[in-house]
């Protein structure tokens, strides 16, 4: 087999290291020499592009890649959204584990290796993730608490491999799985995910539910690093409260994908029209009696954004569903009644 440039490829690779992108060319050629110097030889592993409708200079800078590498593959994804993307590498992978990388990563030498003998420790498992540290690129901004990294795609349970819980999961931009397995389950819920500039989430645990519902278990490998560059437009306290408000609609459209959208486990409009109250105007007089003698002026502005932004964004989505909210064909579950789900995420998010 040969790639698009006839350079000779062996047949079907271990690994296949799938890159969705959109018009980040200059981060994507970082992402793709941090994959072209993994410790697996070039023969177990292929590097699958996926371009989500980029300018030419992405196709370029893949190209000059292929020249290079007989192990790099370029696909087309024309429908934008991240989670089609990621499928559409799914769809053409060819190896047998499916290690899937943002373009704004950069992969450590061993991150496929260490992937690969953690699928030999663990037969029972569907999908692998490991650690995201992030480089801010220059100074971390003064006003942002490590307490926050989250927000930013950071992750790390420990120094010790282990399988996770049910109430642990993986991100994403460093997550793998076995192709027969995800065939099997089926690949990333397209109503989920980024699209462009939406800061819609919640594909990460949409899928692993599946895979646990199907008795796969999920992993967490630390030797399988990775770090995320933290692009500049996001190192503004404006952006951080857009991805929280968008954490809170894309918490409603998973439970309408997941068939949660109605009944006892969901608010009805009533109660997410409180929700939007409360978290527009309670507890404002608390918040201005802190704030003179606050030694951290910013992060109580920043604490209290967060605080309300994601109820906000809950109660929006309930109020007015957006076109991605539709009814999903997955497995119903029985939740709490719709007051306690309001109470909680109050109580969750602080909202005093």
């Amino acid at each position: 087999m040969r790639n698009q440039h006839g350079v000779r490829m062996t047949a079907p690779p271990l690994v296949s290291a799938i890159v969705p992108t959109r018009n980040r060319s200059e981060m994507l050629d970082g992402c793709i020499a941090s994959l072209a110097v993994q410790q697996l030889p070039l023969d177990d592993y292929e590097i699958v592009i996926v371009d989500n409708g980029s300018s030419e200079e992405t196709r370029r800078v893949v190209e000059r890649w292929m020249r290079r590498l007989p192990n790099v593959r370029l696909e087309f994804e024309p429908i934008r959204g991240v989670c089609r993307a990621r499928n559409r590498g799914i769809r053409s992978a060819r190896g047998t584990i499916l290690a899937f990388l943002d373009d704004d990563v950069l992969a450590s030498e061993g991150w496929l290796a260490a992937l690969v003998r953690a699928y030999e420790r663990w037969p029972g498992v569907g999908t692998i993730g490991g650690p995201i540290r992030l480089d801010w690129r220059g100074a971390r901004p003064r006003w942002l608490p490590p307490d926050l990294d989250h927000w930013f795609s950071a992750l790390d349970l420990g120094d010790q491999p282990r399988l996770l819980d049910d109430s642990e999961a993986v991100f994403s931009g460093n997550m793998s799985m076995l192709r027969e397995v995800v065939t099997n389950v089926g690949g990333f819920a397209t109503r989920l995910g980024r699209k462009g500039k939406n800061l819609i989430s919640n594909e990460e645990p949409e899928l692993l539910s599946r895979f646990r519902e199907a008795d796969y278990g999920v992993g967490y490998e630390p030797d399988a690093s990775v770090v995320h560059q933290v692009l500049e437009s996001r190192l503004s306290p404006l952006w951080l409260i857009r991805r929280v408000y968008a954490q809170g609609r894309s918490d409603v459209i998973l439970k309408r994908v997941r068939g949660e959208g109605e009944g006892e486990n969901f608010p009805t409009r009533t109660e997410a029209v409180r929700m939007l109250f409360e978290a527009a105007f309670r507890g404002w007089r608390h918040f201005v009696r802190r704030f003179p003698t606050s030694d951290n002026k910013a992060g109580l502005v920043i604490a209290q954004g967060i605080r309300r932004a994601e109820v906000l964004g809950f109660a929006r989505e309930v109020l007015l569903p957006s076109a991605t909210a539709s009814r999903g064909r997955h497995t119903e579950r029985r939740g709490c009644s719709s007051v306690k789900l309001a109470e909680a995420l109050c109580e969750h998010t602080s909202v005093r």
